[in-house]
């Protein structure tokens, strides 16, 4: 019962993951301004 589209959505969550944990250590750094956090917030609410 291997369904792809399932697995597709765990491995884009997963990569969204990385990315956010990317973007909140440039946050940190002062590199991102904080709009660019909160249109990946809505991206990642979109996906789920």
């Amino acid at each position: 019962n291997f369904d792809p589209m399932i697995s597709l959505c765990v491995f884009g969550a997963e990569a969204m993951h990385k990315q956010a944990t990317t973007a909140e250590r440039l946050i940190k750094a002062g590199g991102v301004h904080e709009n660019n956090q909160v249109d990946h917030g809505a991206g990642f609410g979109a996906l789920s």
